[in-house]
């Protein structure tokens, strides 16, 4: 499986969450019973510093449906470059299974785009 591409846009300040549907290549929902995710936001893929760890929720595992979510506290510690609004940060970011026996599967990767706060 090829992990697909998504780039997801962030407003820093602001709960921000996404809902997917996972599919296998034939069109039918993936079962993910017994799968755990895991997310990360990084300035770059061979960054060491984490910026952002959404919280991966299976929603619905028979139907292949799972949330990936940040609170509102954790987009405003995601720091932005520049003091302008029009100054939205552009970072990388995977999400990946992991199944009952360690296997690791990209599900998505791509840009994460934060737009910076204004009211504090």
């Amino acid at each position: 499986m090829i992990a697909g591409v998504l780039d997801i846009y962030i407003e820093q300040g602001t709960t921000w969450s996404i809902d997917l549907t996972i599919q296998q290549s034939n069109g039918q929902p993936m079962d993910l019973t017994g799968y755990t995710g895991r997310c990360q936001i990084r300035s770059s893929a061979i960054s060491q510093t984490i910026l952002a760890s959404p919280a991966v929720t299976v929603t619905d595992a028979k139907n292949g449906k799972l949330t990936i979510s940040l609170t509102a506290d954790e987009t405003a510690a995601i720091p932005v470059n520049g003091y302008s609004y029009s100054s939205v940060s552009q970072y990388v970011y995977d999400l990946e299974l992991v199944d009952g026996m360690g296997r690791v599967m990209r599900l998505l990767n791509g840009y994460a785009r934060i737009s910076p706060e204004v009211t504090r």
